[in-house]
């Protein structure tokens, strides 16, 4: 270790690297990516004799998102007092309020019925199941019961500083080791049709991250969701969970999350929405009753006559004359509505 008045970002980083052996190789990677491409003017400058640190990291802030500056000075922070050394305090960039980097339940559905017979199927369906990308690539058709419907989670697969794909008999945390229903039955079905002739060790998802990632948001694209790869699919899981009704708590365990700050983001956006959907509701509900058809009244003499509809097409056991398409439709809706409320 050089003396700490010659001391730099670059030392503090690799010295870090060298006292903690159990890092990931995913997470060595990404500390040797921000040594080579961030802070490049201070980097290999001894931390004692940088005076601007606000104008390199405003240097830096015009390349790269408000998140990845914070994850960045963060990390300096974190492996220079590992040095005994410490940055000054700066003026960070805001991060922008989250976007909307999920599918909604009716989303979740279309995307389940378009996606039929696309290549990557199941690793974009097994992301819906909560799986992170680092699971999937390491998930092999024998962590997976299809006669009790169920993944077990338990391996991840993260590539090192040379992109190979290393493969690790532990998971991100220790909440991510789980098991994970498998409640999409398309899911089942497809699983179903390659298993029998894989054999247990074989990977279900033989592929690269990167080809996942491009080709998931390759589809996303092409049929109008967001973008966002497996790591959008993964918090749709959540968006799921919060329209049936699933608490925050048993969310977390489902889908391996140890920080329940990603789903309680996912449910306060999503009850925003229904705040929003709410009010509208209360303002409708007092506003003049109109109808595309007319007034409230025109609306009453139509229900009549579908109530008289439906009395004699039950009476008559359906020998009434044919009726318009529509007028079923519309006689359907009126008996579905009656029955449900008389009960």
């Amino acid at each position: 270790m050089k003396q700490p008045s010659r001391i730099t970002l670059a030392d503090c980083i690799d010295q870090y690297i060298a006292d903690h052996p159990d890092l990931s190789p995913s997470t060595i990677r990404g500390y040797k990516s921000i040594k080579r491409n961030r802070f490049k003017s201070v980097m290999h400058e001894p931390i004692k004799a940088v005076k601007d640190w606000q104008s390199a990291y405003n240097a830096d802030s015009v390349h790269f998102s408000p998140k990845t500056m914070k994850n960045t000075w963060s990390l300096l922070n974190t492996v220079t007092e590992h040095c005994g050394a410490k940055l000054p305090k700066i003026i960070e960039v805001k991060q922008k309020r989250h976007e909307k980097d999920f599918l909604s339940h009716d989303e979740i559905l279309r995307f389940v019925e378009e996606s039929a017979g696309h290549k990557y199927r199941i690793p974009m369906l097994l992301g819906l199941h909560s799986l992170r990308q680092s699971e999937i690539l390491a998930l092999t058709f024998g962590d997976v019961d299809l006669d009790a419907d169920t993944i077990h989670v338990h391996r991840a697969a993260v590539p090192d500083e040379s992109h190979r794909l290393v493969f690790k008999e532990t998971t991100k945390t220790d909440a991510s080791t789980r098991t994970v229903p498998i409640f999409i039955p398309a899911l089942h079905d497809e699983l179903k049709r390659f298993k029998p002739y894989r054999d247990a060790s074989d990977r279900i998802a033989p592929y690269w991250g990167s080809t996942l990632y491009k080709q998931t948001n390759r589809f996303l694209t092409e049929h109008g969701f967001p973008k966002g790869g497996l790591h959008l699919l993964r918090h749709s899981f959540a968006s799921l969970c919060y329209y049936l009704n699933v608490p925050v708590l048993v969310t977390c365990t489902l889908g391996g999350w140890s920080d329940y700050n990603t789903v309680y983001r996912i449910y306060t956006h999503l009850e925003r929405a229904k705040i929003a959907q709410s009010e509208s509701e209360l303002t409708a509900f007092f506003a003049p009753k109109q109808t595309e058809n007319g007034s409230k009244s025109e609306k009453i003499e139509s229900e009549k006559s579908l109530k008289i509809n439906a009395k004699q097409a039950l009476s008559d056991g359906g020998s009434t004359p044919p009726i318009s398409t529509k007028k079923a439709l519309e006689l359907l809706d009126f008996l579905r509505d009656y029955i449900e409320y008389s009960h």
